[in-house]
């Protein structure tokens, strides 16, 4: 609204962006004159700019196609990082179960040894018998009392 254009009689065609532009002016040759020039400029240009189109895109397929490479390695290291955590777990939980065992054996070896294997000792020692087989993942004993299910 608060500009105002002035015809100067000079016609001026520009073309591009940047370092790339392109300017054609009147001078000692009108533009009008110099119209197939422009043309096969504007031709060059169009193939040019369908080229580094055609190069974005391939370059935009190749980088995507980087990203789910590398997303499915990401994938596939925390599934084996879990699978392994999962054995680590289990085997943890093996031997302490083979500790128990052998502190039950020790228990039992030495009340029979001191002869004082009584009904008291015998229900302590099923009893141990049942949690070792509880945390050992090879038995998986069901305890009322101590599965998760329970809470």
């Amino acid at each position: 609204g608060s500009s105002q254009y002035i015809p100067t009689g000079e016609l001026i065609f520009k073309m591009g962006k940047y370092s790339g532009e392109k300017k054609w002016r009147d001078g000692k040759s009108k533009v009008e004159e110099m119209l197939a020039k422009i043309m096969a400029k504007l031709e060059i240009y169009a193939a040019e700019e369908k080229i580094q189109k055609e190069r974005n895109r391939i370059w935009h397929l190749n980088y995507e196609a980087e990203l789910k490479r590398k997303e499915e390695i990401k994938q596939r290291r925390n599934e084996e990082l879990e699978k392994f955590n999962k054995l680590l777990k289990l085997s943890e939980q093996y031997n302490k179960s083979l500790i128990i065992r052998k502190y039950i054996e020790a228990k039992k070896e030495k009340a029979q040894n001191e002869n004082t294997l009584d009904q008291e000792t015998q229900e302590w020692l099923n009893w141990a018998n049942k949690k070792a087989d509880w945390i050992d993942p090879l038995v998986n004993y069901e305890d009322e009392l101590l599965n998760d299910d329970n809470k």
